[in-house]
């Protein structure tokens, strides 16, 4: 979380990566979210990479300050990268950051619970309009404002079809309890995995109504 000088607080994702890691599949989120512009989904405004070298040191160098010569004998380490992903902070210090904190710690009513499902399905729905499949909906992904409004979030797992795509190869699995089976064989996948999990979460919400006290 970081606050700028225009007074605004946004959320900052970092991601750290290297050379051996595919490069487009760490930027798939960047893309994911920068496709994306509903209320029900959350805001994403830029992104970066920063680089670091980071240098070999002498074991033997007590205060650290004998780098060992940088030649071909011993070069510099492979640099880190850093991606950070700037977003809307969606997380109020007074309220609930996501849909597990709301199902942990609040009674809510049965007009409130149905006002979250449509909200997810709006926001769901945009995302499948733009061609993408988020593929890791579960409570925490799912972030409620300091208007309680619901917010879809955190695309790490997301993939983008083509524009004459249907399906693509399953990649990365999501949350293990909500998962659809398509995912989990690793058989071609679409939004219907999206679907099948957002039932799933249904169920479990639907599910914990005793507890919440749900009138």
């Amino acid at each position: 979380m970081q606050t700028y000088i225009d007074g605004q607080v946004y959320a900052v994702k970092i991601i750290k990566f290297n050379k051996d890691d595919n490069q487009n599949k760490v930027l798939r989120e960047v893309k994911a979210l920068a496709k994306c512009n509903h209320k029900n989904v959350v805001r994403y405004f830029t992104a970066w990479i920063e680089w670091r070298m980071v240098q070999f040191y002498d074991s033997d160098d007590k205060d650290g300050s004998n780098v060992i010569n940088t030649d071909d004998d011993a070069p510099l380490k492979d640099p880190d990268s850093m991606l950070f992903i700037q977003m809307e902070h969606c997380c109020h210090l007074l309220f609930h950051r996501n849909l597990d904190h709301l199902l942990e710690q609040s009674t809510i009513s049965k007009g409130e619970v149905l006002k979250y499902f449509r909200e997810m399905v709006r926001g769901l729905y945009h995302i499948h309009g733009k061609k993408i499949i988020h593929g890791d909906l579960s409570r925490k992904n799912i972030f409620i404002d300091a208007k309680k409004v619901i917010k879809v979030a955190d695309f790490g797992l997301a993939r983008l079809l083509d524009n004459s795509a249907t399906a693509i190869k399953s990649g990365s699995s999501g949350t293990k309890a909500y998962l659809a089976p398509e995912a989990e064989t690793g058989a071609p996948i679409d939004e219907k995995i999206d679907i099948y999990i957002y039932k799933n979460m249904n169920f479990f919400f639907v599910k914990m109504k005793v507890n919440l006290n749900i009138y």
